[in-house]
């Protein structure tokens, strides 16, 4: 996650590797294994990095806050949404494969507008929503990038729950079956027939070409981020074994248009 981060402050700051290491005291080899995870930055590093990079206030904080954290390779990020939103931004920026798994509602990512709203509702607080992500602009960006990949694994319990009523359902079934027409795209169900399943709650496996994956395990109070051998290699083996019990693209698409047509005469 910091690894990422410091990435993507330089890459803002215009600097090439080669510019910050010698403004830092540092080679241009250390700097990249920093921006690619094969090193942990110290907290004096990073506080130099973000010097340079004009990085100040409560982002500051927050990185610095990550490389004090050092080789846990865990990281939580609470309290508001603006936090969350960051992190998960920075993630979305550097990651070329996401892999997510969603037993109760729809990914972010995937949701038409009438959908995301109809989730939102639950959490409205005198007309204001709060603690709910919702997708922007960035991120639609990141899923139209044919070069990117992404799979979406789908426990049947998340199309049969009919948030917002049948129509708002059945549009968001047949978005979900338009979008697994993409090639760089893939939406596999989990069939309610096939039984029960080793899986926990909702996760976000991102790839990176140079820098080792990271996890994160989140809800609307708080976000985990999980690095190297935090636990990543479980969730790579979760995501084998859910993908195993999964229908194909066909079959779930299938399945995704009967009962988007079940939530139209409902």
């Amino acid at each position: 996650m910091l690894a990422v981060e410091l990435a993507m402050a330089r890459d803002r700051s215009g600097l090439t590797t080669r510019q910050v290491a010698r403004r830092v005291g540092m080679s241009p080899a250390s700097l990249n294994r920093c921006e690619t995870g094969k090193r942990l930055a110290t907290v004096d590093e990073v506080g130099g990095l973000l010097a340079v990079y004009g990085v100040t206030g409560p982002e500051r904080e927050r990185l610095v806050g990550l490389a004090r954290e050092g080789a846990n390779r865990t990281w939580c990020v609470a309290g508001d949404q603006s936090s969350h939103h960051a992190a998960l931004a920075a993630l979305m920026a550097k990651a070329h494969s996401l892999v997510q798994y969603e037993p109760m509602l729809v990914p972010d990512l995937l949701r038409t507008p009438e959908y995301a709203e109809a989730c939102a509702v639950p959490f409205k607080i005198d007309g204001h929503v709060t603690g709910v992500t919702h997708t922007n602009s960035h991120r639609l960006k990141w899923l139209s990038n044919e070069g990117l990949a992404y799979l979406a694994v789908l426990d049947e319990a998340v199309l049969r729950r009919p948030v917002g009523g049948g129509q708002v359902m059945s549009k968001q079934i047949r978005h979900l079956v338009w979008l697994a027409q993409r090639p760089h795209i893939n939406v596999y169900v989990i069939p309610f027939r096939h039984g029960a399943y080793p899986a926990g709650g909702p996760f976000s496996f991102y790839g990176f070409r140079l820098a080792p994956p990271i996890v994160h395990v989140g809800d609307r109070h708080a976000s985990t981020f999980l690095e190297l051998g935090a636990g990543t290699s479980q969730y790579q083996a979760a995501i084998g074994a859910l993908t195993a019990k999964a229908l194909n693209f066909a079959e779930s698409a299938g399945l995704m248009t009967r009962i988007a047509a079940d939530h139209e005469r409902s």
